[in-house]
C-alpha cells in the first residue's frame, strides 16, 4: 500500500491542472458574466484537483465536467477555448489515474488540438506531457518517449519543461 501511495502522489504532483486556469486572470474579461464563469470554472477545477489528490477520481471527473460546463458559458472565445483545453487536460489526468488510459488519451488529444489552435504553447506542452504519461501507463514506451520529448521541447520554449521527470523513466523502461 505504501508504494502505491507514493506512485499516486508522484502522478498527482505531475498533473498540476490548476496552473492554466490561474493564468486566465491576466486576460481582460469581456463582461462581468465572463469573470463570474471564469471564477466558477476555477473553483470547480480546484475542487477536482482536491478530489484527485484524495484519490476520489470519480468526484474529480464530476468537478472537471462542471468546470468545462462553466467555461462554455464564457463569451470571450479565447478564454472559453483555453478553459475547454484546461478542463479536457484535467479530465485526461483523472481518467489516467482511474486506469482508463484510452479515455485519457482521447481527452489529452482534444486538449492538445485546442491548445495548438489558440497558440497556447504551455497548454501544448502540458497536453503532450499528459499523453506521454497515458502512453507510459499503457506500456507504449515509444509513444510515451515521443510525447515527452515533444513536451520538453515545447515547454522549454514556453519557459517551463514539465516532462523532464517523466521522460527519463519512460526511456529506461523502453531500453532493452
Amino acid at each position: 500500500p505504501r508504494e502505491r501511495k507514493a506512485g499516486f502522489l508522484q502522478k498527482t504532483r505531475s498533473h498540476n491542472s490548476a496552473k492554466p486556469l490561474r493564468r486566465l486572470s491576466a486576460y481582460n474579461h469581456s463582461s462581468a458574466g465572463d469573470a463570474f464563469f471564469v471564477g466558477e470554472a476555477r473553483h470547480f477545477n480546484s475542487a477536482g484537483d482536491d478530489s484527485r489528490r484524495r484519490g476520489d477520481f470519480v468526484g474529480a471527473i464530476e468537478m472537471y465536467e462542471r468546470c468545462r460546463a462553466s467555461g462554455q458559458k464564457v463569451r470571450n472565445a479565447k478564454i472559453a477555448r483555453r478553459l475547454e483545453a484546461a478542463s479536457l487536460g484535467s479530465l485526461g489526468n483523472a481518467y489516467d489515474s482511474l486506469g482508463k488510459h484510452e479515455k485519457a488519451i482521447d481527452h489529452h488529444t482534444r486538449s492538445l488540438a485546442i491548445a495548438e489552435e489558440i497558440g497556447n504553447r504551455q497548454g501544448v506542452a502540458d497536453s503532450l506531457n499528459g499523453l506521454g504519461i497515458a502512453y507510459n501507463s499503457l506500456g507504449r514506451y515509444d509513444k510515451a518517449i515521443e510525447h515527452h520529448t515533444r513536451s520538453l521541447a515545447v515547454g522549454m520554449r514556453a519557459q517551463r519543461a514539465p516532462a523532464t521527470r517523466h521522460a527519463q523513466p519512460a526511456a529506461r523502461a523502453a531500453a532493452p
